[in-house]
């Protein structure tokens, strides 16, 4: 094998001044989820709605929590438009899958079932760390909106694509509930293909 270096800085593929200082904005970040964590909403949206703290390497993460410091202080339709606008700036990896779902909690709460059922069909085509989760979702507002056909079409996708998920069961409680969802029958268009 190859010679081990004599140095150790050298050896690892992490720099040796990996505990540099952080600068004030981190430190107010780190700071404000500390608040949100311990339950202090109205001082860590504060803390997030700071310009100083939403710029940089973890701006996208401030205006995310600031968006939930507002949910929770029941600022419903401001921690919408918070969320929309995070989604608006196109961040990257999993917070614009959590943006988009908030922001389509959001919605529920405010009681626009049908701008929170775009959301989740959207989110129902793209590749999302819970597929199924997203699926009951459409399913759930679906039903909520009066439109049976999508929703058994979720439940659906959700009972038979991810048959080993926890939401298997409910999704299949939900479809035994549906009006359009008949007994199998002779001559019964349900499995149609």
């Amino acid at each position: 094998h190859p010679r081990v270096p004599a140095e150790l800085a050298q050896l690892w593929m992490a720099p040796e001044n990996a505990r540099a200082p952080r600068s004030p904005a981190v430190i107010d970040f780190v700071s404000g989820v500390k608040l949100e964590v311990a339950g202090n909403f109205a001082k860590a949206l504060g803390t997030f709605s700071q310009p100083s703290v939403q710029a940089g390497t973890l701006g996208d993460y401030a205006v995310y929590y600031k968006a939930l410091a507002q949910m929770r202080l029941g600022r419903t339709s401001d921690a919408r438009a918070t969320f929309h606008a995070l989604g608006d700036r196109g961040p990257v990896g999993y917070l614009s899958e959590a943006a988009a779902l908030r922001e389509a909690e959001a919605d529920e709460t405010l009681g626009d079932q049908n701008a929170a059922l775009t959301i989740y069909e959207r989110l129902s085509l793209a590749k999302t760390t819970s597929p199924d989760d997203v699926l009951m979702r459409v399913a759930r507002v679906a039903k909520a909106a009066g439109d049976d056909d999508k929703a058994e079409a979720a439940f659906s996708r959700v009972y038979f694509e991810y048959p080993f998920s926890e939401l298997a069961v409910q999704a299949n409680a939900e479809l035994d509930h549906l009006p359009a969802h008949g007994a199998i029958v002779a001559g019964t268009n349900r499995y149609k293909l």
